[in-house]
């Protein structure tokens, strides 16, 4: 996995994203009292998770819950998941191909009139499944 992330950081993605999230980052680095060269979006993502730990155990934040910067880092923790769980079409294979097998094939057979006693088919997955 290291290795996949060592070379998930050198695309054009990465990059884009990275940028895109700059002054995120800036204003995060502010907060903290560290260099903006410290962080990347990767790693701001990981000090919101701690954050919203904070928010969920009542302790104080250093972010306002309501500020342009918690919603920031909010997108940005969804995109640095999304990046690092699908960063790479063989990895977005490897984890979601099963499910969505499944669910088209459903579909299929749905639309070909096969079991048309069926109306309802449920499916249980975790979140990052559905990503």
């Amino acid at each position: 996995m290291k290795e996949y992330h060592a070379a998930l950081y050198k695309t054009p993605d990465y990059k884009m994203i990275q940028a895109a999230f700059e002054p995120t980052v800036r204003s995060l680095a502010a907060v903290l009292g560290r260099k903006p060269e410290e962080f990347d979006f990767i790693q701001a993502a990981k000090v919101y998770d701690v954050l919203i730990a904070d928010r969920y155990q009542n302790n104080k934040s250093i972010i306002k819950y309501d500020s342009p910067l918690w919603r920031n880092l909010s997108i940005l923790a969804d995109v640095a998941l999304t990046f690092e769980k699908f960063g790479e079409k063989k990895l977005i294979d490897y984890t979601s191909t099963p499910l969505f097998t499944e669910l088209f094939s459903k579909i299929d057979e749905k639309e070909e009139g096969i079991n048309p006693q069926v109306k309802w088919h449920e499916f249980s997955a975790h979140d990052t499944n559905l990503l």
